[in-house]
């Protein structure tokens, strides 16, 4: 993999309606896991862990809207 060609968005900065998502979970009150695959890795291909909090962040405040 080429990490330094790698190009992605943090979790709410694209089109993807995740509001409705976050929106529906609540609705039907899922109270389980899910998961969420975010490539973190930085130009020098290290994680990026604070890409990963903006991320978690994100999530954490759909979640309690």
């Amino acid at each position: 993999m080429e990490w330094e060609k790698l190009r992605s968005l943090l979790i709410g900065g694209g089109n993807i309606g995740f509001g409705e998502f976050f929106s529906f979970i609540r609705k039907i009150k899922y109270d389980d896991t899910f998961t969420v695959e975010a490539t973190a890795f930085n130009q020098q291909g290290e994680v990026d862990t604070d890409m990963l909090e903006q991320c978690f962040g994100y999530i954490r405040q759909k979640l309690q809207e």
